[in-house]
């Protein structure tokens, strides 16, 4: 099987994207690990493996999900060796568990599947950070309801915008319920996700996402700066699988330029 690779590194848009081909994932993987790791710095957490529960029920990740993660834990093995602050930051998607599960889910502990296990053996309970999305939800909720009184989104229909200055972009950031609670849509979870690791003493971010998990691409990085008016660094990678060949995403977000 061939697995392509597209590598797309945005410090300056005007960058023509890069194509690579690999013949094995394993060559992926080394090469991926080699790319990113110049970007471990003092105070980086390293997020990968996310993927989406069945029914609430811990399975196992496929593919992509655990090719993530198993960079994820290379590049914190690889800090860690320089003796530099590095975590692993994963966010669990405690959505597709019924409410009165979730609670339930979040008081009893998370537990990772089992071939996340195995990779984690070597890494301290305390290096792994947990982010539930329900939790990032509410404080994401909270942010568009100071937005909405300070004018800094717009509503259009059933939804709140946000205009990104000096572009014409806008980008849709929740979605309103009957009852007209305001609720945060995935780009605006993503924001909110950053701004907490940010108060949490992070500079920098390294997120391995899975494509299908993600559709939202990098369009988080502008809401975070467009709303949250701070600064970290953010690298952006997303995987992905198409007709036979494994496709690599690579959408380096570096704030502020390196």
């Amino acid at each position: 099987m061939e697995f392509l690779i597209e590598v797309i590194l945005i410090i300056d848009y005007k960058m023509t994207p890069k194509f690579l081909e690999y013949d094995t994932l394993e060559e992926v993987e080394v090469s991926i690990f080699n790319r990113l790791k110049t970007y471990v710095i003092e105070d980086t957490m390293i997020d990968g493996g996310h993927y989406i529960f069945e029914k609430g029920e811990i399975g196992s990740p496929d593919e992509i999900s655990l090719l993530t993660f198993r960079i994820a834990i290379k590049l914190y093995e690889w800090g860690i060796k320089k003796k530099k602050n590095i975590k692993i930051g994963f966010f669990v998607d405690d959505f597709s568990f019924p409410v009165e599960k979730r609670i339930e889910f979040k008081r009893e502990g998370f537990s990772f599947p089992e071939q996340y296990k195995k990779l984690l053996r070597k890494v301290p309970e305390e290096d792994i950070i947990l982010f539930f999305e329900s939790r990032e939800r509410n404080h994401a909720g909270r942010k568009l309801k100071r937005c909405k009184e300070e004018g800094k989104i717009t509503k259009i229909g059933n939804s709140y915008r946000v205009n990104i200055k000096e572009t014409d972009i806008s980008y849709q950031v929740s979605s309103n319920r009957k009852d007209g609670c305001i609720i945060a849509v995935c780009r605006m979870l993503l924001a909110q996700l950053l701004y907490d690791r940010m108060n949490m003493g992070y500079k920098r971010v390294i997120n391995l996402y899975n494509q299908a998990m993600f559709k939202c691409k990098g369009t988080f990085v502008d809401i975070f700066y467009e709303l949250y008016d701070k600064k970290i660094d953010i690298v952006n990678i997303y995987f992905e699988s198409n007709n036979n060949k494994f496709l690599i995403d690579e959408k380096y977000y570096i704030y502020p330029k390196i």
